[in-house]
């Protein structure tokens, strides 16, 4: 998969970005934007399975498990030159199924996160939505494998505090659909979440 994602800037040209499956050849851009104090501002609305400090094994089982056709995926959200050569990873963004037995199997979960570097510049919004556009709604209408149910909703997760996060979502498309109290604890806090949802 390979889909192209321009993303207007004021008073600067497109960013020229693309969303693709992760590679071994990405791990570098794992551990750098996941380390230092950077990588802590990202990782502290993170789960607790993105661990930090971020080593080259926990690079190399992520990007395992990307290709693993399990009930999670993501792709890496990647910077290009202009000839469109991939110049490095800055993020990701993926889906996690659920269990196509049980009673949430129409719905599937999105999750991202973006290098700190690269926050403000409207990256995560064009990137939800085209990721929306062209890896979720495709599984409304034929589902990922034979065991699998059509899609109906994707639901996202977001710490309340979280403001940047809450405003992609809300700019995709995603309705909030419920407030959360005492949703997450890390690092010794207690945060509020917030649930929203979006209907393919």
């Amino acid at each position: 998969m390979f889909v192209r994602v321009s993303v207007p800037q004021k008073d600067a040209a497109p960013l020229s970005l693309a969303v693709t499956e992760w590679t071994p050849a990405m791990a570098p851009s794992l551990i750098k934007h996941l380390n230092g104090t950077d990588g802590t501002d990202v990782t502290r609305f993170l789960r607790n399975k993105v661990p930090q400090p971020y080593t080259e094994d926990d690079a190399r089982f992520f990007i395992g498990l990307t290709a693993a056709n399990g009930l999670f995926t993501a792709h890496a959200i990647v910077l290009l030159d202009s000839d469109s050569n991939i110049v490095e990873a800055i993020g990701t963004v993926g889906l996690t199924f659920k269990d196509p037995t049980d009673i949430e199997a129409h719905s599937a979960e999105l999750g991202y996160w973006l290098s700190k570097a690269w926050w403000g510049k409207g990256i995560m919004r064009s990137v939800v939505c085209e990721y929306l556009d062209k890896v979720a709604r495709p599984l409304s209408i034929v589902p990922r494998n034979e065991q699998s149910a059509k899609l109906v909703k994707i639901i996202a997760y977001a710490i309340a505090d979280n403001a940047g996060s809450c405003k992609v979502l809300e700019n995709s498309g995603f309705a909030l659909e419920g407030k959360l109290r005492q949703f997450a604890f890390k690092r010794g806090t207690w945060s509020d979440g917030r649930l929203y949802a979006y209907f393919l």
